[in-house]
């Protein structure tokens, strides 16, 4: 019997809609002079993203230490994030095809810079399907577990407290370094600020199945070391990073502490459940939605004072297009993809006596719906 955790998915679901609001000047654009970015929300805004990365740190710790070799791992994640953003990706291609103002990220053509977008490859442009930057960082995170996996052979308690070490330091020396505009592939991917979010993702897990004093020292030393950072000499550019970090931090720990009301069967439950599954769908889709609805509005013209609600119609029909995508193509190539790709884990008998407790290994709550498979930043079963 597993123990449900809808919180996981109503904090994907949240993710995702910020991120869209967050671009919803897309929309707003050609009829009204409000922007967002720019506006006094512009400091924290995008802070979706942060949150994305801690929940996949989160789920990443749950499911990693099932897999026997980094390479199983690895090939399991890039098949479950390569299929739709390749399409995400031909559709930025398209566009540009029919317009050559329809562009996302960099439309270099070179070989290098589609092999660079196609693989998650840290680049100094833009990926051509922009929402990719932040899967570049993902990767990176995937990297650092498989590489650890391919050491060491497995990932048991003494390798979940190393891989935690190991991001936590990647992430604080990116906070010194500072992101800066070379974009280069040591300071901004690897020893990056973000690694510190996929650390306290990871850290968050290992509370959640620890007991006693520990437990309480593993969901307060995230806490901790951001305060330290934030009385650091770091750049002050580096320091509105630091805050949506902790901003997700801090949502991430008050849903979980709401986990028994977000685990009800209620029907709004049932709703965030099925936009979480499709957040990985919307994130990709969004600035399409947005950009297409814009261009309408632009056409029709319609009065300033339209912009709130231009905004929230835009919002939901982004999120209702992620949860076609998700139900039509991600999931049904998942699930395929799953059972044609069975990666080797690591045996129960050899993990159960050192590695979280089988009743951590959560599943999500469900209405009655095709299941559908995760995503680092942005999945729904844990044990893929």
């Amino acid at each position: 019997m597993h123990e449900k955790e809808n919180f996981i998915q109503w904090l994907r679901a949240l993710a995702a809609m910020e991120v869209v609001i967050w671009h919803s000047d897309l929309v707003a654009k050609h009829f009204s002079p409000m922007k967002i970015q720019g506006s006094p929300y512009d400091y924290l805004g995008g802070f979706g993203v942060e949150l994305f990365f801690i929940i996949s740190g989160y789920v990443i710790c749950l499911s990693a230490p099932r897999y026997a070799t980094g390479t199983s791992f690895i090939l399991a994640r890039f098949a479950r994030l390569a299929p739709v953003y390749w399409f995400f990706t031909a559709m930025v291609f398209l566009a540009s095809w029919i317009n050559p103002q329809w562009s996302q990220g960099s439309l270099d053509s070179s070989g290098t810079a589609i092999a660079k977008s196609l693989l998650f490859l840290p680049q100094l442009e833009m990926p051509i399907l922009a929402p990719g930057w932040s899967l570049e960082h993902e990767m990176i995170f995937y990297a650092v577990v498989a590489l650890w996996l391919m050491a060491f052979g497995t990932l048991r308690a003494a390798g979940q407290t190393g891989v935690a070490i190991v991001l936590l330091a990647f992430g604080c020396a990116g906070f010194f370094l500072g992101t800066g505009l070379a974009r280069r592939l040591w300071d901004y991917h690897v020893l990056s600020p973000y690694m510190l979010a996929f650390a306290i993702g990871w850290l968050f897990c290992l509370a959640h199945a620890a007991v006693g004093r520990s437990k309480m020292l593993l969901y307060v030393a995230p806490f901790a070391i951001m305060l330290l950072l934030a009385i650091a000499p770091i750049e002050l550019g580096e320091r509105p990073l630091l805050h949506r970090i902790a901003l997700a931090a801090a949502l991430f720990v008050f849903a979980c502490s709401m986990r028994s009301l977000l685990e009800a069967a209620t029907p709004l439950n049932r709703m965030m459940a099925r936009v979480g599954d499709a957040s990985y769908s919307i994130y990709l889709s969004h600035w399409f939605g947005l950009s297409v609805i814009g261009k309408l509005l632009g056409f029709i013209g319609p009065a300033g004072g339209f912009d709130a609600l231009a905004r929230l119609l835009a919002a939901l029909v982004c999120v209702a297009v992620g949860l076609v995508i998700f139900e039509r193509f991600e999931g049904p190539v998942d699930r395929f993809l799953k059972g044609v790709i069975r990666p080797k884990r690591e045996p129960a008998s050899k993990r159960a006596a050192d590695t979280i407790p089988a009743n951590a290994a959560h599943v999500i709550i469900r209405g009655p719906r095709p299941a559908g498979p995760p995503h680092g930043l942005i999945g729904r079963d844990y044990s893929s």
